[in-house]
């Protein structure tokens, strides 16, 4: 995809330049609540945990450390790990960077992101349905795992979908269409990446979602995504699953 129809594409999912075509702040590049994170680590004079963060944001713990950790990815804040005397895993806090330092770390974080997705795509055999495997394994980790014999219907799982992709910063909205039910990402937290290595980005958000719904076990599956399929974003295809077609093991399906 060239530079041009890169900006084009960016213009139309969110109404703006590229942000390596100008200077971003945070919010627009970071999405909604990956930006409260950051103006929350901001506001304490004090290095925050997970379980505080969570607490003050309303995210669940494995939500509000993968947003932690996309920050200290992105060069906006960093992790010190608890000095620890005694056995166990070391608790992990978090700081905001200050801003000028802030910009040259994250501008280290998207190069190193180019990098490995580059080199994802050239030396990953089928790297698509690599990073489907990849994502699946990471919506099943930031989704609350249910109690034993708890049972979650379809409307349910929808929701909960929902909530998690809302958390992750794609704003998604639900739809009804002739051709069948969609969730339409209206932002994207990697766009940027995307339009360069969409096979990568676009195959890991697909797993993500997939991966979500594997771990709630419901009656629901996410057939496939297209990329910027119209002005308002991407488009994640949904269908009802029969109980005789779902398994214990939800066995990985092709992107």
């Amino acid at each position: 995809m060239g530079a041009n129809h890169a900006v084009r594409a960016r213009q139309r999912i969110d109404g703006r330049p590229s942000t390596r075509a100008r200077e971003a702040g945070p919010k627009s590049a970071l999405g909604q609540r990956r930006s409260e994170v950051l103006q929350l680590l901001r506001s304490c004079a004090e290095p925050l945990g997970v379980a505080t963060t969570a607490d003050r944001m309303g995210l669940h713990p494995n939500t509000a450390r993968f947003h932690l950790d996309a920050l200290v990815a992105a060069g906006l804040a960093r992790r010190t790990m608890e000095p620890r005397g005694t056995p166990g895993r070391p608790r992990a806090f978090y700081r905001a960077i200050p801003t000028t330092e802030a910009e040259l770390e994250r501008a280290g974080a998207a190069l190193l992101a180019d990098i490995l997705a580059g080199s994802w795509m050239h030396w990953v055999p089928q790297p698509e349905q690599a990073a489907v495997s990849c994502g699946q394994e990471w919506g099943r980790y930031l989704t609350e795992r249910r109690a034993p014999y708890e049972s979650i219907d379809e409307l349910a799982a929808r929701a909960r979908l929902l909530t998690i992709l809302e958390e992750l910063g794609f704003d998604p909205v639900a739809e009804r269409s002739q051709e069948g039910d969609r969730l339409v990402l209206r932002s994207c937290p990697f766009l940027d990446l995307a339009l360069t290595y969409p096979q990568v980005v676009c195959g890991v958000h697909l797993g993500l979602m997939r991966g979500i719904v594997a771990e709630l076990d419901a009656p629901l599956a996410v057939t496939r995504l297209e990329p910027l399929a119209g002005a308002d974003g991407c488009h994640a295809w949904l269908s009802t699953v029969q109980e005789s077609a779902r398994s214990v093991h939800h066995p990985q399906e092709s992107p």
